[in-house]
């Protein structure tokens, strides 16, 4: 699929009747950036590597790399760059999804200029809605913050992720929930656990406490940040499991909003093995599938994390707290009808018909893409019920 399409009235011929290349225009970008001037190295050096891997200057910091003519194998070349020159590691999601200035500014977001001034000639400037954040030990964990606009005007929301292939999965999904909280004026937090995402770190190397650390590190962060202790944690699958342990260790949160949460670590250990064995059996039905559980649909699985996730069961745990809790399911599940009746009935469970495909293969690679669940959660973090 050709990356751009030029309408021209006729082709430029050479004298012996070739088509002459040197004179065929290159492609406009679909979508031009304003004009900025770098005002960091990291953004001078991020610039200056976009126009020569594109090999033309027709590129500005406020452009997407994709939309100003790059390519999934260019980004790679980009990011390699970055790594190679800064020692710094960039997802290709985070450059996929984000201006060039905001790929700068992940290198060292401590020196990075986080706002978009706009042109020298612009009066009313937008702020930039995501800012990049290193965090937590050795400032080795990476969120990004969407900051509530125009401004706050409801109480913070972090949101935890999931684990393994549905980490990937979700990311679309986690990105536009985060962004329609900030239009509704809360400031969202997300962010990556240890060696996970942008995170430092092999994901080998932790397990079920660390992550739980993680989160209790996030919103220290975010609570310095929003200046509120009114934080709403959301957590999505295994994310819903981590975000619970943390709320009930430290009960200052004000909503606690589980999306399709795993009720039992066991139970979904069981599920991925099974998923993992059709799925290459589905590659070649006469291969012989032994489990190690060493890896899992592409994503580490090791002994240590799978005796914590065994440990994990919502159902077992003191429900007696005093903040809301809200259970927002894509599809009334037993599990979930069991785990309400755990707690005693402070748990309200709500089913959303909405994308999920957590146990389909055939959906297995394809991006979640929700949209009545990121609308309800947004309602329900502005207090409707």
């Amino acid at each position: 699929v050709p990356g751009h399409i030029v309408s021209l009235e006729e082709l430029p011929f050479t004298p012996n009747g070739k088509v002459d290349r040197d004179r065929i225009p290159l492609p406009d970008s679909p979508r031009r950036g304003d004009h900025l001037e770098p005002k960091t190295s990291e953004e001078e050096f991020v610039l200056r590597s976009t126009r020569e891997l594109l090999g033309h200057d027709r590129v500005e910091l406020t452009d997407n790399f994709f939309e100003a003519g790059g390519h999934s194998l260019l980004s790679m070349h980009l990011i390699a760059r970055i790594q190679r020159e800064t020692g710094a590691r960039i997802s290709p999601n985070l450059v996929l999804f984000n201006s060039l200035k905001f790929v700068a500014a992940s290198i060292n977001p401590e020196q990075a200029n986080l706002v978009d001034e706009g042109p020298a000639s612009s009066a009313d400037s937008t702020p930039r809605r995501d800012e990049p954040i290193r965090f937590g030990r050795d400032a080795g964990l990476f969120g990004i913050l969407h900051p509530a606009v125009p401004e706050p005007r409801a109480d913070p929301v972090l949101i935890c992720p999931p684990i393994g292939w549905e980490y990937y999965k979700s990311h679309w999904a986690l990105r536009n929930l985060a962004r329609n909280l900030s239009e509704a004026g809360h400031d969202a937090f997300r962010f990556d656990y240890a060696g996970t995402g942008d995170s430092l770190g092999e994901a080998s190397d932790f397990s079920v406490e660390d992550w739980t650390k993680d989160i209790a590190d996030a919103r220290a962060t975010f609570r310095s940040g929003a200046g509120s202790d009114n934080q709403i944690l959301v957590g999505l699958r295994f994310g819903g499991a981590l975000a619970t342990v943390s709320a009930l260790r430290d009960t200052s949160v004000q909503q606690l909003i589980l999306w399709d949460p795993v009720v039992s670590g066991a139970d979904h250990l069981a599920s991925l093995v099974e998923m993992h064995t059709r799925f290459f059996e589905r590659q070649d039905p006469r291969s012989a599938i032994r489990q190690s559980g060493d890896e899992l649909l592409g994503s580490p699985y090791p002994k240590r994390l799978r005796e914590a996730m065994g440990h994990v069961d919502l159902r077992l745990l003191d429900w007696d707290v005093d903040f809301d809790v809200v259970l927002v399911a894509s599809a009334d599940r037993p599990e979930y009808q069991e785990l309400v009746e755990a707690s005693d009935g402070r748990i309200e469970l709500e089913v959303v018909d909405d994308a999920s495909g957590w146990d389909d293969l055939v959906t297995f690679n394809s991006a979640l893409l929700p949209t009545a669940i990121p609308r309800r959660i947004t309602r329900l973090a502005g207090g409707e019920r």
